[in-house]
């Protein structure tokens, strides 16, 4: 048989097959076999990838949604991976994974339902100083019905209140946050602070002591700051499920 022509070898794309193969080895039910497919992918390279794969003119509109919701899981997947993966995320799971964060940047482009992903990329911008992306991202996961992340959304808004000085606007978020979770620690403890930057002093001394003095401690920013989360497990069984329908 004679061989294929030279322009039609030089048409494959070795990266855009590589992440075929990854997607449909995670539909198949391989999930470890599908990262380690999608690793192969050079990093300066993935991002301009997904966008090529998933948005090809070639492609009839609805495989294309079917490309997005797919690679959005698995870029998800990757980011808890890398998370994991890292001795060092308990002490700051965003500064310390920038790898991960990319992945989390890629499936909020792909799939901007993703709350998890959008509520940990707006921590990291606020981290990094970019209070207008917080914000933005921060406010996208307050739609989801979830509690737990509106809880969070709502204390992260709080924190970047702080820094741009609208310190009654963060009192404000903090005070939606713990109607979600009246004994969130993390919550009454950002509310304090912001009283004391007012310059209520007793105030904000009363609220350290109410804190003091809840017995039962709940808070879903222990499992977040963890790099655990809470129940991840669960909700990426449902994300896989949506992405294989």
């Amino acid at each position: 048989m004679a061989p294929a022509p030279a322009h039609a070898q030089q048409q494959i794309d070795p990266h855009s097959l590589a992440l075929a193969e990854a997607l449909a080895t995670y539909r198949g039910g391989d999930l470890r076999a599908a990262l380690a497919r999608l690793e192969t992918i050079p990093d300066e390279k993935l991002t301009e990838t997904v966008s090529r794969f998933c948005t090809r003119d070639d492609v009839r509109p609805p495989l294309r949604l079917v490309r997005m919701r797919i690679t959005a899981a698995l870029l998800t997947e990757m980011a808890f991976v890398q998370i994991q993966k890292n001795p060092f995320a308990w002490r700051d799971v965003y500064m310390l994974t920038a790898r991960a964060l990319k992945f989390l940047r890629q499936a909020v482009a792909l799939d901007p339902q993703v709350a998890e992903a959008r509520l940990r990329l707006g921590r990291v911008l606020l981290r990094k100083g970019d209070l207008e992306g917080a914000l933005r991202e921060l406010r996208a996961a307050l739609v989801r019905p979830d509690d737990q992340i509106r809880y969070l959304a709502w204390t992260f808004l709080g924190m970047a209140g702080v820094e741009r000085g609208d310190l009654e606007g963060a009192e404000q978020c903090y005070t939606e946050a713990l109607r979600l979770f009246p004994a969130g620690q993390i919550a009454m403890l950002a509310r304090s602070e912001a009283a004391y930057l007012s310059g209520r002093g007793a105030d904000a001394a009363g609220q350290v002591g109410s804190m003091l003095r809840i017995q039962r401690k709940e808070d879903p920013w222990w499992m977040y700051l963890l790099g655990d989360w809470w129940h991840f497990e669960a909700r990426l069984i449902r994300l896989r499920a949506e992405a294989l329908r």
